[in-house]
């Protein structure tokens, strides 16, 4: 494989003989077959934690290369069933949601508890389950998006998930301390007795930013590139990117790195040119043409209840064969829109979804 990519690479191949000096390698705990003996073994974490890290790096088409593929869905929950399945109604039914994470060889799977519990016996076994505590509750009206806890480390723990994760977009809105929910979550009734005279060793969170456009931090300095979602590329609007924006950003970077080599010049003036490339790339144009999609979407919450489930109509009676023309169809879905929305409303929800798109 090395050889092959230094034949790609050509004349640049000499990049990868590039020795970096700040911190020696010996330091680093790169994965491999051994990541979890090596890191984790030696750590003061119980038993069944490293049962757990085992078999999860142990699991799928990345086991035992000590990297991690895990398929996270929650929403179903967190944005209404018609809103996040209707392209592919198959996937209301829970089985079909790990069925994917399984039979596409993923690590793990990470979902609700009421989407992992409906097939737990079923596959709690095969696939290692994360089970996420909290998610957006629909019932009230109009909307709150307020994260509520619906489940508990109990209950994940019962139904024999190898892990759980929560969601704290809501504690920055309540401006709420994260040590302090933790705390609160250590001090709950289920939880406190698992605890009780237990010693804190460390904190594990990984955040992903999602300002878009609107928040990208300083693309390069002196000696300093910044790629991916550490500056800030994630398009967390309609399309849940980021993956693809790192690639991209890291290749205008590993670019940029040749020429600043080539001149051996590594000033904040020579990397400068990654900002040219970068003001030219589509991670930029994607982010700048959504800039105002996240706000907009938030502001607007009939676009996730109210016109999915229109459309949800339209679609079934345009495809279901009756007998009745189509236009008849559509005049009545028509209707039913202009009767049950007030026009002025209609207009603002319409220009709003212009803002979304463009």
């Amino acid at each position: 494989m090395i050889d092959t990519i230094r034949k790609q690479l050509g004349e640049r191949a000499s990049l990868l003989d590039y020795k970096a000096t700040g911190v020696a390698a010996s330091m680093l705990h790169l994965p491999g077959p051994d990541f979890v003996d090596r890191v984790f073994v030696p750590s003061d974490r119980p038993s069944a934690v490293l049962r757990n890290l085992s078999w999860m790096f142990g699991t799928g088409r990345l086991a035992n290369t000590g990297y991690l593929s895990i398929l996270p869905v929650d929403q179903g929950i967190e944005h209404s069933g018609a809103a996040s399945f209707s392209p592919n109604p198959e996937y209301f039914d829970p089985v079909n949601i790990v069925k994917l994470a399984h039979e596409g060889g993923c690590n793990a799977v990470a979902s609700t508890l009421g989407v992992l519990g409906a097939v737990a016996r079923e596959y709690a076994h095969r696939i290692p389950f994360i089970v996420k505590l909290n998610h957006n509750e629909l019932l009230t009206y109009p909307a709150t998006y307020d994260e509520t806890v619906f489940a508990s480390v109990k209950q994940a723990f019962e139904m024999g998930a190898v892990g759980v994760g929560a969601t704290i977009k809501s504690m920055l809105e309540h401006k709420l301390n994260p040590n302090d929910v933790l705390e609160a979550f250590k001090n709950h009734p289920t939880v406190a007795p698992l605890v009780r005279d237990g010693e804190q060793k460390e904190y594990s969170a990984h955040l992903i930013p999602d300002g878009g456009y609107k928040k990208l931090s300083k693309m390069s300095g002196d000696h300093v590139m910044v790629v991916g979602d550490a500056a800030g590329f994630v398009n967390a609007t309609l399309f849940h990117e980021g993956t693809n924006l790192a690639m991209e950003t890291g290749k205008l970077a590993g670019e940029t790195a040749v020429e600043a080599f080539k001149k051996k010049d590594y000033s904040a003036v020579s990397l400068s040119l990654f900002d040219t490339k970068i003001k030219n790339s589509f991670p930029m144009k994607d982010l700048k043409q959504f800039k105002n999609t996240g706000e907009t979407l938030e502001h607007s919450p009939k676009m996730f209840e109210k016109y999915p489930v229109l459309f949800g109509d339209l679609v079934s009676e345009l495809f279901t064969v009756d007998g009745e023309p189509k236009w008849n169809k559509e005049k009545r879905l028509i209707g039913k829109l202009l009767t049950s929305e007030n026009p002025f409303s209609l207009l603002k929800t319409m220009m709003d979804m212009r803002r979304v798109i463009i």
